[in-house]
């Protein structure tokens, strides 16, 4: 097997890559189109069919929008349909933002600004720009290129995207993310997403005539205390953090429920459970 040297030797390989330089100027017109189309995630139908189009210009094969608004669309390899061993290169077409968040393109001494223009909209116009370099270079891949922009990457969208794709390809071996604006780097490996909602629920009432009944915030207070106090491995990498509280309407009530939202992340989490042991 070839390494990635080798492959920078290739001819086409050489070819592809100065394809892509050239086409830089496109690739920014493009991520500058996406950006103003709002996405939030689990509303990304109006990027899914913009991505659709470019998909199918850039002359990928079978492309196809699921029920989730996954965009997918392949290079086919020299052993299609094989069972195993299709690569998937993607990138996530929601972004932190509401739906109603301003995003106004603005420019200043060359840099352009606007919510969500890098996390992953840049990422999503390099699809198109890859897929049109392999095909005008003549690179005929040994296997399969599934390129996919994929939905709810984002916060509460729990990867929802990527795990129905891996659910409908099952012959997927390999899976690269563009997913940062930073160049010059890859960060290989797996790391494992658990995301959670805790609710607090209780009766509500008023501050001062139904003191003493159990107040979901205290209760969420002490609970984000106890989170705070895990002790997780160094080795794999394990995080966790309290993202998201709210709860209560007015300072002089009780509230009737507190919901807060955490994450914890684990490097190679098949091979360890530290976190959720830890939980």
């Amino acid at each position: 097997m070839m390494n990635v040297n080798g492959l920078l030797k290739q001819e086409k390989v050489l070819k592809a890559l100065e394809i892509i330089k050239d086409s830089e100027k496109r690739t920014i017109e493009e991520q500058l189109e996406l950006c103003v189309i709002p996405a939030p995630s689990g509303r990304e139908e109006r990027r899914a069919a913009w991505v659709k189009e470019k998909f199918q210009a850039a002359g990928l094969s079978d492309v196809q929008e699921d029920e989730l608004h996954n965009v997918t669309g392949m290079i086919r390899g020299a052993a299609w349909p094989e069972k195993e061993g299709m690569v998937v290169l993607a990138a996530h077409m929601d972004t932190v933002f509401s739906e109603d968040t301003d995003l106004t393109v603005r420019e200043e001494n060359g840099t352009y600004y606007c919510p969500g223009i890098g996390d992953d909209t840049r990422g999503v116009a390099e699809l198109a720009a890859v897929a049109k370099a392999i095909a005008a270079s003549g690179i005929h891949p040994e296997k399969t290129i599934l390129f996919c922009a994929n939905v709810c990457e984002e916060g509460l969208g729990n990867l929802a995207g990527t795990r129905h794709l891996f659910r409908e390809k099952k012959q997927i071996e390999a899976f690269v993310s563009i997913d940062d604006g930073e160049t010059g780097k890859i960060i290989y490996g797996a790391t494992g997403s658990l995301r959670y909602e805790i609710r607090f629920l209780g009766r509500g009432g008023h501050s001062f005539g139904d003191f003493g009944l159990p107040n979901p915030v205290h209760a969420m207070g002490r609970a984000i205390a106890e989170i705070s106090d895990f002790q997780v491995p160094a080795v794999p990498k394990t995080t966790f953090s309290v993202g998201v509280v709210s709860g209560g309407t007015t300072v002089n009530t009780l509230p009737a429920r507190a919901p807060c939202w955490w994450i914890s992340g684990q490097e190679m989490i098949k091979k360890s459970n530290g976190c959720q042991s830890a939980c």
